[in-house]
């Protein structure tokens, strides 16, 4: 993770675990263009991930 997307975690008072789990096992993903959001319910609450996947080939 990069420094922009630890910071947005604490400043939400998320733990990168959650954050995590909602990446390898969300509860739906939506893809638009090169973008994903990856979402999960947590506490009643819905916790959506924004992410580009990166080119491993690249």
């Amino acid at each position: 993770m990069q420094n922009h997307a630890l910071e947005r975690i604490r400043q939400r008072g998320l733990q990168i675990n959650q954050v995590r789990e909602c990446l390898l096992n969300p509860d739906k993903v939506l893809k638009s263009n090169n973008v994903k959001k990856a979402a999960k319910k947590l506490n009643n609450k819905a916790l959506v991930v924004v992410y580009k996947a990166l080119n491993k080939e690249a």
